[in-house]
């Protein structure tokens, strides 16, 4: 009698075992699932940041150059505005030679 106690306990043992290797493996296949997942986030997440590092050195070549168009409109504005007031003074000058030129013929 005390031998199948003695089995029957070693037999319940024997079945918890079981049990907890079971639960053991399925932990383990769930962390190697997780491990997957993680890694495929990785590669994604690195993907995202090459593309984000692309479209900066991009930005930054297309803020080159319209810096370097508005550099070359400022100039182009200046250079207007100069030929403005030299149009200007030339107005004025003939403006005024027409008018010294009106008071002559009245003389005459």
């Amino acid at each position: 009698e005390q031998i199948e106690v003695e089995a029957s306990s070693i037999k319940l043992d024997n079945e918890k075992l079981k049990v907890d290797l079971d639960d053991c493996k399925n932990s383990e296949s769930a962390k190697d699932q997780t491990i997957a997942e993680l890694l495929q986030d990785q590669e994604e997440v690195r993907k995202e940041v090459n593309r984000l590092e692309i479209l900066h050195k991009v930005s930054k070549s297309d803020i080159s150059e319209l810096s370097e168009s508005i550099n070359e409109l400022q100039s182009q504005l200046d250079e207007c505005r100069k030929n403005e007031a030299m149009s200007s003074e030339k107005i004025s000058a003939l403006q005024q030679i027409e008018m010294e030129t009106s008071s002559i013929k009245l003389d005459n």
